[in-house]
């Protein structure tokens, strides 16, 4: 596991995907070379899609991409997490991930919504962050397209009324069994996780994934309140600068749009003194 994003990816989601952009090629490079293969949680999904967008080099060297409970088209659900916004700051990434963002707006055109690199995606739509959750107009989903495939995976689809497709929230779905099955499908196979590969039988009976205790289900439950806690230490520093935003165009190049703070919420957002 590498944890390449500073401040608990709070910042700008573009700084972050920079910083994602790089691991993958290092990682690549320090493996002679190799294809690598990415996975995801919440948030670090939007990252990556948004670093295969606009670095398309780093689609040439990931065999899959396994995003648990992202946000491809953000969550209405966003300033919930920063009560009181408007009046009080809130952190960039949390504006950036709102539903209507001019962020998620510039992912989603152009094939952003769609798979740039074999994708399996995971998620349960009794998710508390990412809404909507349901079919295909579901946050975490996204559609096949000419680069690659994508498998979409609802864990109540998959496993409807056993305990496997119970109620499982953004975090849960990380020790689901079937986000386990799928995810070691994935990489074991050539293109995305596929569920009639898997023992549906015997998994769905299941509530968390084989090796795991009672502990590891409580700990993986507690990543909500301290990811709370962290989205509250409003950083001065993510709101200084000129109040521009820099959005990805073809390839590897960004356009500036003056005028914009991050999110294209600049009306929205403190001003940037110290």
């Amino acid at each position: 596991m590498v944890d390449v994003c500073i401040a608990a990816a709070l910042g700008d989601t573009q700084v972050n995907a920079e910083n994602v952009t790089y691991a993958i090629n290092y990682i690549s490079a320090i493996s002679q070379n190799k294809n690598i293969s990415i996975i995801t949680w919440s948030q670090s999904g939007l990252i990556t899609q948004w670093a295969f967008k606009c670095w398309p080099s780093t689609r040439k060297v990931v065999s899959d991409f396994i995003p648990i409970s992202p946000d491809f088209h953000g969550t209405v659900s966003a300033y919930a997490l920063c009560p009181g916004f408007r009046k009080l700051p809130c952190d960039p990434a949390i504006i950036q991930q709102e539903y209507s963002s001019k962020f998620v707006q510039t992912l989603r055109e152009g094939g952003g919504d769609s798979a740039y690199v074999p994708t399996t995606t995971l998620y349960s739509i009794y998710d508390e962050i990412v809404q909507p959750t349901s079919g295909t107009d579901a946050s975490a989903y996204l559609k096949s397209s000419g680069f690659a495939q994508a498998s979409n995976n609802e864990v109540q689809s998959l496993c409807p009324g056993r305990p496997a497709g119970g109620f499982y929230t953004h975090e849960g779905v990380l020790y689901n069994p079937i986000s386990f099955a799928l995810i070691r499908d994935a990489l074991t196979h050539d293109g995305p996780g596929d569920s009639s590969r898997i023992d549906l039988a015997t998994l769905c009976d299941l509530v968390a994934a084989d090796g795991l205790s009672l502990n590891d289900v409580l700990a993986t439950e507690g990543l909500i309140p301290l990811a709370v806690v962290n989205g509250c230490i409003v950083r001065a520093e993510d709101f200084r600068g000129t109040g521009t935003q820099k959005l990805c165009t073809i390839g590897d190049v960004y356009a500036v749009e003056q005028g914009e703070a991050i999110g294209g919420e600049a009306a929205q957002l403190p001003s940037a003194t110290t």
